[in-house]
Formats: C-alpha cells, structure tokens, sequence
C-alpha cells in the first residue's frame, strides 16, 4: 500500500538509516528491527486510509514531529491522554512492531465492504479484535488471512 505525500511535505534526508527496500510494503511482519522513525510514522499512515480525522491528527502531529527531527509517533505516545483511543492503540502497535489491520484493511483482506465487518449479523465468525469496538477496530493480520483461508476452503 502505498501512502502519497503532499508536494509541500518536508523531503526525506538524501542519507538513508536502512538498508534499500526497508520502505517497501510487507506482508510478513510489521518492521523491521532497523526501522527508520519516518519509516514508522508512514506505516501509521498507512494504517489510516479511511479514517479522516484520526489522519488529519496524525498529520499535524507528523509536522511537528519531523520539524524538530523526532517521529511522530513517539511524540505521540510520550504525551499523556485522557485513555486508550483509536489512535494511540495504531501508534503503539506499530511502534511494537505487531502486523495488525483495521476495519478498512481487513475488508480489503476479505473482499467485502468495511460496513460488513460493522454488521452485528454477519460479523460472528471474525476473530476478537485486539482494539476497539465499532468502527475502530484492529485484527492481527494473521488472524484475518486465517478467517480468509478458512472461508476460501469453503468452512
């Protein structure tokens, strides 16, 4: 999945800290252990399509960050809050390296419209999710290729 940028957004530093193709999208596990910060900060990013305010949040936060060299993310998490949101629970996932989905992922993983996922009927088969309630929940990846798997099989 790729994450555009806009035209104004500070360029990245000619001298990269990983090693070539670390930006690239993975399947298998989150990070890698040599993750630049602003590597974390997109795949948080990246995470957000669909939800436009935690993105517009997050992007605020990103300019700060990055104008004082820091990662947003960690920015983010070094500040108290009032309790466990949508946002902080992406962020420290992410952070921990753990390959999670969100509901818009998720529906991408199976073939179905996020508002399925949403549908107290149709959503007994899906697995606990790590985070959330209502539209805000997060799945390990795993756990939602397996659901995939085992509906392709015909189960």
């Amino acid at each position: 999945m790729g994450v555009r940028v806009s035209p104004s957004a500070p360029a990245a530093p000619a001298q990269r800290t990983s090693p070539p193709g670390a930006g690239q999208t993975q399947e298998g596990p989150a990070l890698a252990e040599d993750t630049t910060v602003r590597d974390l900060d997109a795949v948080v990013l990246g995470h957000l399509r669909g939800y436009p305010d935690e993105l517009r949040r997050f992007a605020n936060l990103t300019k700060q960050a990055h104008a004082s060299g820091g990662s947003a993310v960690q920015f983010f998490l070094s500040r108290p809050s009032a309790g466990p949101s949508f946002l902080e629970a992406v962020c420290r996932l992410a952070r921990d390296g753990v390959d999670f989905v969100t509901v818009v992922e998720a529906a991408d993983v199976l073939g179905v419209p996020p508002s399925s996922l949403l549908d107290p009927g149709r959503t007994s088969n899906l697995p606990a999710p790590i985070f959330g309630v209502g539209r805000y929940r997060l799945w390990r990846r795993a756990d939602i290729a397996a659901l995939r798997a085992r509906r392709d099989a015909g189960g």
